[in-house]
């Protein structure tokens, strides 16, 4: 923090004149390069030394390396603040408001990334006003809403994931597409969750974080996808790395170069690991497919032709984000798609006995290897239509009115989350 506020005071110096722009140049370079070296170093350093190790076929000994809590947003909330002391969008800025940015509770361990332009103004007006109630039971009620996301939703789901990507060799085609929806619902539950909490908390103190999430599994296409999934990561991307770089400015290959550049540092940011750079080149790849079929012109898809193919697609990158081995990916995506044969219970093998016997398998239970139950299935039933049909927690909120009704289900809510926290339940973001 101090290194950082430091270098944005001396990209804040006025009547310097043009004789100082080469070295603000410098200090900008300075500073980025400072907070990427921190997380390289944190995140990066040991799955550097496997790889060296199996290229070089040398021996060197991995360090024990602990991750700081919230380190790749707070590290990008930090670039974010020096980049906009170089482009002078901050004017001024002192100390206390800094630290303040810098420390505030609800997001720096889970995001959203935030700016310093957004945060400071709201900070310096909230010391003028009273309380918003109306703020408040918003706030709170973002908070409940992601506290259920979390302990009762995704924590459920999770049991399953684990089970299902922990025996990767073994699934049957049923259990291989359970466990990569229940994973890609597990997700969205879990961080959209954070994120809800984390807005909420902040808006009860009456600061305004922007959303972070915009129902992202409704999005008709990849590029839809990114403007409403983890938002503040798609606007970090945009504004400091994609833009930097050229943008769309450097004519169609120069473009698509961009893109794929962008969309690896991305993959590289979420993990450490080659299944999360295929995960960031699957995305890339994903992009410029659609921009190049946007360019074509050719014909428009309908709606659910072309969200099938969107959601197929995510699910099927959410594989490789999860899975700990590219081999252990592969396997999952072999049982879904290349079925040897499918596994149901015995009173539906009787019905669809028209079809070849080889291909049918009479099993009690089609989901046995992941331990997962009738109970899976219908939650992830559900799932698909809560999260296409209905109003998400931010559209619900702005709708929210301080009744006696809604008291009580904000009550409910949260009470049912708190007796669910007994059980040991996983922080998805840990690498984070």
């Amino acid at each position: 923090m101090m290194v950082n506020y430091a270098v944005g005071s001396c990209l804040l110096r006025k009547g310097a004149g043009k004789p100082f722009e080469p070295f603000r140049k410098w200090i900008l370079f300075f500073g980025v390069a400072f907070n990427v070296s921190l997380l390289c170093y944190f995140k990066y350093m040991n799955f550097f030394i496997e790889n060296l190790n199996t290229l070089l076929g040398t021996d060197f000994n991995l360090a024990s390396i602990i991750l700081p809590l919230g380190v790749s947003f707070f590290t990008f909330a930090q670039i974010t603040f020096v980049t906009d002391c170089y482009r002078m969008t901050i004017v001024q800025c002192n100390l206390l408001d800094y630290c303040t940015f810098s420390l505030f509770f609800p997001y720096v361990v889970s995001g959203p990334i935030t700016r310093y332009g957004e945060i400071v103004p709201q900070l310096r007006a909230s010391e003028r006003r009273p309380v918003d109630w109306k703020n408040v039971s918003q706030g709170l009620y973002l908070l409940a809403i992601g506290l259920f996301k979390k302990i009762v939703l995704a924590d459920s789901l999770a049991v399953w994931v684990a089970n299902g990507f922990d025996k990767a060799a073994h699934l049957n085609f049923f259990e291989a597409w359970a466990s990569s929806l229940c994973y890609t619902m597990q997700l969205y539950y879990d961080f959209s969750g954070y994120s809800d909490m984390a807005i909420g908390s902040a808006l009860m103190l009456g600061i305004s974080l922007p959303i972070n999430f915009n129902s992202p599994y409704k999005s008709m296409n990849i590029q839809e996808f990114w403007r409403r999934w983890h938002i503040s990561l798609s606007r970090f991307l945009r504004d400091y790395i994609y833009i930097p770089l050229g943008g769309s400015r450097r004519g169609e290959i120069g473009t698509y170069g961009n893109i794929f550049v962008t969309f690896l540092l991305a993959g590289l940011w979420h993990g450490s690991g080659w299944n999360f750079v295929i995960w960031g080149s699957l995305h890339a790849c994903g992009l410029m497919v659609q921009r190049a079929w946007n360019k074509i012109g050719v014909v428009r898809l309908p709606r659910i032709v072309a969200w099938l193919i969107t959601f197929n697609f995510i699910n099927v990158c959410w594989v490789f984000f999860r899975a700990q081995t590219i081999g252990s990916a592969v396997r999952i995506l072999r049982s879904m798609f290349f079925v040897n044969s499918i596994p149901l219970p015995a009173f539906l093998v009787q019905k669809f006995g028209f079809l070849h016997r080889t291909f049918i398998i009479a099993v009690k239970n089609p989901f046995k290897a992941i331990d997962g139950s009738y109970e899976m299935a219908l939650i992830l039933a559900l799932s698909f239509p809560l999260i296409l049909f209905f109003k998400n927690a931010h559209e619900a909120a702005l709708d929210l009115r301080p009744t006696r009704v809604a008291i009580c289900f904000i009550a409910v809510v949260i009470l049912f989350s708190a007796l669910e926290m007994g059980r040991l339940t996983q922080f998805l973001y840990v690498q984070f």
